[in-house]
């Protein structure tokens, strides 16, 4: 769960699994089609733009 900032540090982090990662997208309740409110939603959480775009990217048009 390192900030690349932390990188190489000596303090031992936890592993970054996925659950954490769907857990934080889950947690958000911004309206994703609200770009600007998402993607800043999204920033708190240290998730990035390409996550999002996958994540819509899925729902708009393998899942419907």
């Amino acid at each position: 769960m390192a900030l690349y900032l932390q990188f190489g540090d000596s303090f031992w982090h936890p592993a970054h699994m996925r659950s954490i990662t769907l857990g934080q997208i889950a947690s958000i309740t911004v309206n994703p089609d609200d770009l600007e409110a998402y993607f800043e939603a999204c920033a708190g959480m240290w998730l990035n733009e390409p996550l999002h775009h996958w994540h819509k990217e899925f729902y708009n048009h393998d899942l419907q």
